[in-house]
């Protein structure tokens, strides 16, 4: 829970700059993905992780075995991510935390 907490307040703090009320979309966060920042970098992998633990405790909720294998590291799911939005530039209008769930759930054939 740390994890994620820490996770939400470094995008918070990242996106506290934007003056919109926008939700984040996959444009948005393939730029922070692909950024040479590091702290948007950070802001990409918080956002991502906060996204995945949801969707973990919203599997083990629904009695679904977790989807990504134990041992996974936080940096090869964001790579998992931004490959997914680099190859479906179509889909960035699209809000970010589905497209990570999909990202994600394609890599891993998630059921």
């Amino acid at each position: 829970m740390t994890k994620l907490a820490l996770g939400v307040v470094v995008a918070l703090t990242i996106l506290a700059g934007e003056a919109s009320a926008d939700f984040m979309t996959g444009n948005k966060l393939n730029a922070f993905c692909a950024s040479s920042k590091l702290n948007e970098q950070s802001g990409c992998a918080g956002y991502v992780e906060g996204v995945i633990d949801y969707m973990e405790w919203v599997r083990l909720e629904q009695h679904k075995p977790q989807c990504i294998p134990m041992g996974t590291q936080a940096p090869q799911v964001a790579d998992v991510v931004l490959d997914y939005l680099r190859d479906h530039p179509e889909m960035r209008s699209y809000a970010a935390t589905d497209l990570v769930v999909l990202a994600i759930t394609k890599a891993w054939n998630c059921q």
